[in-house]
């Protein structure tokens, strides 16, 4: 059963499926079972929604728009101290795709 506290920052990376590496931080705040906060990703920040934590696992998405298309990426795993582990979905462009996440908590 997971523990601890989403609250603060998390880093992790990806790899896309022409080779490019990213880094994206989750910057999230608990309240109970509610959680909100950022995805930064390079120069961009977007809000999540439906953030929610029960017994150490958590889910949220992030909705962005380009060109007129909503795009919704769908995080959801388990917190486990300072690491977070779990599946990221995205819908792009009609095609789902599913990341493993591993992240770590930044130190502030």
């Amino acid at each position: 059963k997971g523990t601890g506290n989403l609250t603060g920052s998390w880093k992790y990376s990806f790899t896309t499926s022409d080779g490019q590496t990213f880094e994206p931080t989750l910057k999230l705040k608990q309240d109970g079972e509610k959680v909100t906060g950022v995805l930064v990703f390079g120069e961009n920040e977007r809000a999540i929604s439906d953030g929610k934590i029960s017994n150490g696992e958590f889910s949220f998405k992030v909705v962005r728009e380009r060109d007129g298309e909503t795009f919704t990426t769908k995080f959801a795993g388990k917190i486990d101290g300072d690491a977070l582990k779990g599946k990221i979905n995205s819908n792009y462009g009609g095609t789902d795709r599913t990341y493993d996440l591993a992240a770590k908590r930044v130190k502030e």
